[in-house]
């Protein structure tokens, strides 16, 4: 799904394919090290998702067990051959 969202919650969450947009982008606080679980429910080869940290607080989210990322950082995972990839990753 094309589009983006902005999300402040301090919380562990799912990415599943045709489901949430693209871009995530995480403005919120965290207060402990999260999760971003990406499902391969009905994910096709050439899905993806951006994740984009811009939150406050000194933790960290794990985006589908791929990228440990800290604020002012962003990534894209692609889904290819039945598994999520890392496919792009920088700072802001």
């Amino acid at each position: 799904v094309l589009g983006a969202r902005a999300i402040t919650g301090d919380a562990s969450f799912t990415l599943t394919a045709g489901s949430q947009p693209y871009e995530t982008i995480h403005t919120g606080t965290l207060t402990a090290n999260r999760t971003i679980t990406c499902s391969t429910t009905g994910a096709a080869d050439g899905d993806r998702f951006k994740f984009v940290g811009k939150w406050s607080g000194a933790f960290t989210y794990s985006f589908c067990g791929l990228k440990t990322m800290s604020t002012g950082s962003w990534a894209v995972v692609t889904y290819v051959g039945g598994a999520w990839t890392l496919t792009e990753y920088g700072t802001l």
